[in-house]
């Protein structure tokens, strides 16, 4: 609560997470995603312009499709499951060429 009246968001932030490869049982601490997932929702929600997760596995996108429904229409919208190719494309759209470059 603090860091929310500190002052309005400056900035955006964007989120990409690659999940290619990644094996949910063995990288998931629980207590980890929960600060985070608290983090994002009160202190930096207005502050998040995109998240681009790219390749969620089928049992993640399972969880998503549950929660999904439980979000305002305007959080809904700042999530993207994509290939890494769509991720590319998106990415060429929200960053300049520098940025673009380093992240792709």
């Amino acid at each position: 609560e603090t860091a929310t009246s500190m002052g309005p968001c400056d900035g955006s932030i964007n989120i990409i997470a690659d999940m290619h490869l990644a094996n949910m049982k063995q990288n998931m601490e629980i207590q980890s995603i929960k600060e985070l997932v608290d983090m994002l929702g009160t202190v930096y929600a207005e502050c998040i312009n995109m998240v681009i997760i790219i390749d969620f596995s089928w049992a993640a996108q399972l969880c998503w499709s549950m929660v999904r429904p439980l979000l305002a229409e305007a959080t809904k919208k700042k999530f993207a499951f994509v290939s890494a190719a769509e991720a590319r494309t998106m990415c060429k759209g929200l960053f300049d060429e520098a940025v673009f470059q380093r992240i792709c």
